[in-house]
Order: structure tokens, then sequence, then C-alpha cells
């Protein structure tokens, strides 16, 4: 009969298995930077996957709002009045295009796209001008410059040497009300989750 402490090393890599099987990079997804990760582009960082495939890996970092007004980036903005939010850094790839996040299907006219339940994401200048006023709730609708990008395999690659850990999305973490604590806590659960799995752990 297998000792306690042989039993306990076998369960553990069952669940390191199961945990590995789950990094799979899908769309949806969320990225959770860890300290593998040289990049400073991406220190510290949470990226929604907004298209996954064979072709390549396409993403938004969620978590660094800036101080830049949208009228200051988009000149169909710059007639707007009142308070029209903000501009988050969405990545360093293409980083003069806008990409747009919100809760709610985008009107007919424009083409989004579904990433996961209560998000989609656009790309629509006239959309952008016609939503403007909305912009300053950012509980709802978010504006990004630039994206992250990953040629096929790539990414796959960097999860494996444990540049990255992959946890499910969610429309709250993409919408979350303190981003810049969102980063520390999924970093904590993903420690402690390591912590709890190692073997002689108490």
């Amino acid at each position: 009969m297998p000792s306690i402490a042989k039993l306990l090393v076998a369960i553990a890599a069952l669940l390191l298995g199961l945990a590995a099987h789950a990094q799979a990079p899908r769309t949806g997804a969320m990225l959770v930077a860890t300290g593998s990760l040289t990049d400073p582009n991406f220190n510290e960082s949470v990226v929604l996957l907004i298209r996954h495939s064979d072709n390549g890996t396409v993403g938004v970092i969620i978590n660094r709002p800036t101080w830049v007004e949208p009228r200051q980036v988009l000149r169909e903005l710059e007639e707007t009045h009142g308070d029209s939010g903000r501009v988050w850094f969405g990545g360093p790839v293409a980083p003069t295009r806008l990409v747009v996040l919100a809760r709610e299907p985008l009107p007919e006219d424009v083409e989004d796209l579904r990433v996961l339940d209560g998000v989609y994401v656009g790309s629509n200048a006239d959309y952008l001008r016609d939503s403007a006023m909305n912009l300053a709730d950012e509980s709802s609708l978010r504006l990004y410059a630039g994206h992250a990008a990953w040629a096929p395999g790539q990414l796959a690659g960097e999860i494996a040497e444990g540049a990255w850990t992959v946890v499910p999305g969610s429309s709250e973490r993409v919408f979350s009300r303190e981003p810049l604590r969102l980063w520390r806590d999924l970093e904590s659960t993903r420690s402690g989750l390591i912590a709890a799995l190692a073997p002689g752990a108490p």
C-alpha cells in the first residue's frame, strides 16, 4: 500500500497535469504575466485574448489605464464636449489603432466580435464617435490603443516556458473597477495554488 507521502505526490502530479491542460490559450481566456516574462511591455499585465486560431493570437492588455483622453488620439472626437473617459494601453502593436471593448453587442451596422459572455470587441471609428459620451462609463465601455499579437505557436511556446498563466476570462475582470489590483490578485491566486500543490505542502 503506498505511503501517504507518495499518494500526495501522485495527486499533486495529477492536478498539475490538469492545470497544464487548462493552460491552452483560447479566445476569451486571459493571460497573467509571471516573473519569468522579461518584456517590459507586459510587466505585471493581464491580457484578454480576443482571437486565437491556427493563424495566431491577438489580445488586449486590460489593466493599463492612462491619462490620455480619447479626443487626443481620435480626430473624430475632437469636437466632443464633456468628460469622454480615457484611453487604455492595449499593447505595443499598432498603438495608433483603437479597439473598444463593450458589455453589450455593438449596433447591427458595426462589425463586432463576441469574445465571451458580456464582452464584445470592435474598432469602428463611427461607432466610437457616436458612443463618445459613453466612454466615461468604464463599467460598460473601454477604449484601448494598440494590442498584443503572437505568431502561430509563439504564445504556446511562451506559456510552456512559464512566461504566462492562462485563467478563465470574465466580463467582471475585463471591466474591473480596480484594474491596478487585477494582476496582483490573479498572481496571488496562482502562487497560492502552486504552493498548495507542491510536494510536502502542509
